[in-house]
């Protein structure tokens, strides 16, 4: 591993270095899920900090929000009841969603990260200024390989809706043109078992 090669030296180095083994660790994982995407597997779920994990998330994407001179604004809650879920997969359901807010905005533009509580849910709600999609777009994007980017693969968001699906929840997007686009993760407190995935997905 490539990571392997580096020799931090500074304990702000080394605790980098360390986040960034744990993330290519955590990335090999996920491409077996990748690959066998529509096939519901059970795991190790944990009690989870959803302010910690969403503000981890963030930190990932930094650099390429400074670069692009993207405001992000948090309004994380950590104090919140703690979830049941699979650690990995609620990561990277958050990391697609993040990042796919970010492609959306413009340089100079804003992105939110907001938690909430309604009806016996955590909600996270990832949004961003200057993106609009269409209303006949809004289920679509969920569909596995469809994109309306040159370059996207059509993984990220179906990703992130069939973990929020397999933890009892689900995924909305709401969207206009003069405030930009907004989705919304709903982790409710209690959740079903796994279950088959929606013919849609």
């Amino acid at each position: 591993v490539l990571t392997d090669l580096l020799q931090p030296r500074t304990p702000e180095e080394i605790g980098v270095h360390n986040k960034l083994c744990e993330e290519v660790e955590r990335a090999v994982r996920l491409l077996t899920e990748i690959r066998t995407f529509g096939q519901a597997s059970v795991r190790e779920r944990v009690c989870c900090n959803l302010a910690r994990l969403v503000e981890e998330t963030l930190w990932m994407l930094d650099a390429r929000f400074i670069e692009k001179q993207i405001h992000v604004v948090k309004q994380l809650n950590p104090d919140l009841p703690p979830v049941l879920v699979d650690r990995d997969r609620v990561i990277q359901a958050i990391l697609n969603v993040v990042t796919n807010a970010f492609e959306a905005t413009p340089s100079g533009g804003t992105v939110s990260a907001v938690m909430d509580r309604m009806e016996g849910a955590t909600l996270v709600k990832i949004s961003n200024t200057g993106s609009f999609v269409p209303p006949e777009e809004r289920q679509k994007i969920f569909t596995l390989f469809y994109t309306t980017k040159r370059s996207g693969s059509g993984f990220g968001l179906p990703l992130a809706r069939r973990a929020l699906l397999d933890h009892g929840g689900d995924i909305a997007v709401t969207s206009s043109p003069e405030r930009g686009t907004e989705f919304v993760l709903r982790f409710p407190d209690h959740h079903p078992p796994i279950s088959e995935a929606p013919p849609n997905l």
